[in-house]
């Protein structure tokens, strides 16, 4: 019940000293336990010796920092409330068939309803609107007609033979539909419908968000379509608040806007990979196109916000498809690489520590962790996609060394140079895919970008990525860690001064 309650929050430490043979059952099964909820919890059974025993006395305090920094704001240094309106789901429960009274549905207008849903238009930088599927008069979802003028707008049978398709045509709806739809802030997405259910109990939790299943209904509230996750701050009053709408979709535009970012350096990465061919001699057109195509790709998926209303007022949840699959996250925003142990520096050390009174150190807040520095006066032009693709780095390439695990830092890598050293995509997070033709693709989300500060960029100044970028900190941290890879050096990349594994 407590770990059901307090999730990652809580760190369980069993420690069994006994002699040889004891029955250590009961604990294990509390460190299950725990485990099952989302908790932070080991067994330990040392030798009797002080060094065995410091060991895992350390590891305890390192998950309490841990925790400690995930609800500390990095910019205030003020410790932030966890949410304490939600309990947990055991890891690997099966997943329901049809709803239940675990479910809130999301069905009847107007008392409790899908209001609106948002995708995000990375050009203009904003939400746009899905249009609605349902009629337009009474919410029906039954075979529709189409308005003919708008085409953004639709009616059941038996409104669409009524007045109200021509009092939609006579009103001020049909022209600004028109125009939405022209200035793109109003889009078509396949969408299976505009119900959906979402479980009361979450079944994942990150440093930022909570996530719980979600799904689309027909109109016998029966699930259709794909299984669906939504998530939301694990935080009071960022994500969660019925009263500030404003709020709410600030958070969400943060993470809608590192996400479209991120897929569309995605693209540039797997076009890139796409046209190596093109700098190869055309004799071995053919074998590098045969490598290339076994090199996975990235796929960052594509989120939605939901709009609901009910009796507690409007209410805002991020939705996107569920990630099937071993689930792996391949770096961190503060240098971490699967595999590696992570390289923090001192005054980033010291920085935390002090803040967190875990130690002696600067005391300043967390601000010392972020780079506000860079702010280079020179290249002017807002731009900040390099258009020219590189060529690989002269010399011979062993294509069968390149493995699987080097894309994602090799992705990170790409990120930081296409973008001319401006953004930097890390904490990739997510599965690997194999398709039905043998091909691959890591399919991830929930990325942080690392952005070099530059005052003259207005695009630089308009993008903001959460409180999860470290600006150049950030940037530095990846390459101390980073080594670069004969997929770095295929795709043209350059080692970074701050790389200790680069030649």
């Amino acid at each position: 019940a407590i770990a059901a309650k307090f999730g990652r929050r809580l760190s369980v430490a069993c420690i069994g000293m006994a002699e040889k043979g004891e029955d250590f059952s009961t604990l294990n099964d509390m460190v299950d336990e725990a485990t099952a909820y989302g908790s932070v919890a080991h067994f330990g059974k040392p030798s009797l010796d002080a060094d065995s025993l410091s060991n895992i006395i350390t590891g305890l305090a390192s998950s309490l920092t841990t925790s400690k920094t995930e609800m500390t704001n990095l910019v205030t240094g003020q410790v932030r409330k966890v949410r304490m309106d939600v309990t947990r789901e055991r890891k690997n429960a099966p997943d329901d068939l049809w709803l239940t009274d675990d479910w809130t549905s999301f069905t009847n207008p107007p008392e409790k309803h899908v209001n609106n849903i948002w995708s995000w238009n990375t050009q203009m930088n904003d939400f746009v609107r899905v249009i609605d599927s349902r009629c337009g008069v009474c919410w029906n979802h039954s075979p529709l007609h189409t308005c003919s003028y708008c085409e953004a707008f639709h009616f059941c049978v038996k409104c669409w033979t009524s007045p109200n398709y021509a009092r939609h045509r006579h009103s001020g709806d049909c022209p600004g539909f028109i125009a939405e739809v022209v200035n793109g802030k109003l889009v078509e997405k396949d969408l299976p419908s505009f119900n959906v259910a979402m479980k009361k109990q979450i079944f994942g939790e990150g440093a930022e968000r909570i996530v719980r299943k979600c799904r689309f209904l027909d109109e016998n509230k029966d699930f259709i379509g794909p299984v669906m996750v939504a998530k939301e701050s694990r935080f009071v009053g960022e994500s969660n608040s019925h009263d500030d709408y404003e709020k709410r979709m600030e958070y969400h535009r943060e993470f809608m806007r590192t996400q479209s970012v991120a897929a569309d350096m995605a693209k540039q990465f797997n076009d890139a990979l796409e046209s190596l061919s093109g700098f190869f001699h055309a004799n071995s057109t053919q074998y590098v196109q045969n490598y290339v195509r076994q090199i996975p790709k990235i796929k960052f998926l594509e989120p939605f916000v939901v709009e609901t209303i009910s009796q507690k007022g409007e209410y805002n949840v991020l939705v996107e498809p569920m990630l099937e699959g071993k689930y792996v996250k391949f770096n961190d925003n503060m240098g971490m690489v699967q595999g590696k142990s992570t390289s923090v520096s001192l005054d980033d050390l010291s920085g935390a520590m002090g803040n967190l009174n875990l130690g002696k150190g600067i005391s300043d807040g967390l601000m010392g962790i972020i780079e506000e520095g860079s702010e280079d006066e020179e290249d002017s032009d807002d731009e900040i996609i390099e258009e020219k693709k590189k060529a690989p780095e002269e010399g011979s390439y062993t294509f069968d060394k390149i493995k699987d695990e080097h894309v994602p830092q090799a992705f990170s890598h790409f990120s930081y140079e296409k973008s001319k050293k401006y953004f930097m995509v890390v904490d990739l997070q997510g599965v690997l895919k194999v398709n039905g033709d043998g091909t691959k693709c890591y399919e991830l989300t929930d990325p942080v970008i690392h952005k070099r500060r530059n005052k003259k960029k207005k695009k630089l100044r308009e993008y903001t990525f959460g409180r999860t970028d470290r600006g150049e900190k950030g940037m530095k941290a990846f390459f101390r860690t980073h080594q670069c890879t004969e997929l770095c050096r295929l795709l043209g990349l350059e080692p970074n001064d701050h790389c200790l594994n680069c030649t």
